[in-house]
């Protein structure tokens, strides 16, 4: 019965394939953060990071070979975190990183660690694969959580449409 109930809290909270968090835990996480910072000014910092051309991935090689390449990409992420970060899955080939208690300098020395660790993977047929990031820092103006994120993926997006493999911020 404990094994049970293990198993079924553990999918509960996390996404299916890769095992990373899903889309329920993110709304949790960046709401505490966000309490944290406007409480007591504790700085932390989110990457949207988005694996680039990822339906021509899917479209050459197959729906397997998709998935073995966010896979891939989700046990890169985790193995070059700290124990406090947190990876959320939130959509096809979309993640979240959370980095509590991580100012945007810091969090741009993260983001251009990993965009290079996931270019020079080769998660399938010997081809490089590039991710495009956008970061946001808690801020005042950034009020909650909902907007926080939208900053995040606004910069990823800009980050998309600057050419891709690129890391995107606020100036």
């Amino acid at each position: 019965m404990i094994k049970l109930h293990r198993t079924i809290e553990k999918e509960s909270i996390s996404d299916p394939l890769t095992g990373a968090f899903n889309r329920r835990q993110l709304d949790f996480h960046l709401t505490s953060c966000s309490t944290d910072f406007h409480e007591h000014r504790v700085p932390s910092c989110i990457l949207m990071i988005d694996i680039d051309n990822f339906k021509a991935i899917n479209d050459t090689y197959g729906h397997n070979a998709g998935d073995q390449v966010i896979i891939g990409v989700t046990q890169l992420i985790q193995s070059h975190c700290r124990a406090q970060d947190k990876l959320f899955r939130v959509g096809g080939e979309e993640f979240v990183l959370l980095l509590p208690k991580t100012v945007q300098h810091d969090a741009i020395n993260v983001a251009n660690k990993l965009k290079g660790l996931i270019k020079s993977a080769r998660f399938v047929d010997n081809k490089a694969i590039t991710a495009s990031i956008g970061i946001a820092e808690t801020s005042d103006e950034l009020d909650n959580a909902q907007r926080w994120l939208k900053s995040a993926d606004d910069f990823m997006y800009q980050a998309k449409t600057a050419g891709r493999d690129r890391i995107c911020y606020p100036q």
